[in-house]
């Protein structure tokens, strides 16, 4: 029998969860930092996630930007160095785009038969009520439901770039073309400055618990 665990906080815990479980297998999904970011900015509190930060208050969407690049490079570094046949890395664009398509790549990474309810698990069973949330109704993931193009203000987008940019090109995402400016490259330096802090004072991960 096969179980499963979703839990995202996971992908910093790898190299453990590995030992621990030795016939685990790890299946990677990452996201555009950027579209992650619009989410967390509205889950995020003072008790849960990197709304623990104290810098928080000061700049949300900093804090979205190097949270996001700490925990997604954690799980690459990570999951790449495991044996092979352990670990399975796709982006969620993609797995949006051709579901059936990802989903075959990942039955077959786990050594399951796929089947087409898979990609259809919606069907017969979507909620249409705006007060819910995307899960709670049953709906399939959608592509644009946060387009940060549209949806992140450029010194938001020209922040994140500085922050995460190396990581992004990675991801093969594209490049903010906003440019800095002298607002944009004071949070930056300010991020970087919080963000050495709090590597030298504490481990970073006693924040987001």
């Amino acid at each position: 029998p096969f179980s499963g665990e979703k839990t995202p906080d996971y992908c910093r815990y790898m190299p453990t969860l590995a030992s621990l479980f030795p016939d685990a297998r790890f299946i990677h999904i990452v996201r555009d930092g950027r579209n992650t970011a619009l989410s967390t900015l509205k889950w995020a509190k003072p008790d849960k996630g990197p709304g623990r930060w104290p810098w928080w208050d000061s700049d949300a969407l900093a804090c979205c930007a190097l949270w996001w690049t700490w925990q997604t490079w954690q799980g690459i570094r990570d999951g790449r160095a495991l044996s092979p046949g352990r670990y399975h890395e796709l982006r969620y664009e993609d797995l949006v785009e051709r579901p059936a398509q990802h989903l075959q790549a990942m039955s077959d990474f786990l050594g399951l038969e796929y089947s087409d309810e898979m990609a259809n698990f919606h069907r017969g069973k979507t909620v249409d009520n705006p007060a819910l949330s995307a899960k709670s109704a049953w709906k399939p993931a959608t592509k644009g439901l946060r387009d940060w193009r549209e949806q992140m203000a450029p010194d938001d987008q020209a922040v994140f770039q500085a922050l995460a940019g190396e990581l992004l090109e990675l991801l093969a995402y594209p490049a903010t073309q906003q440019g800095a400016n002298t607002a944009v490259e004071a949070r930056v330096v300010q991020a970087r400055s919080f963000w050495a802090s709090a590597r030298q004072s504490r481990d970073v991960a006693d924040l987001i618990k």
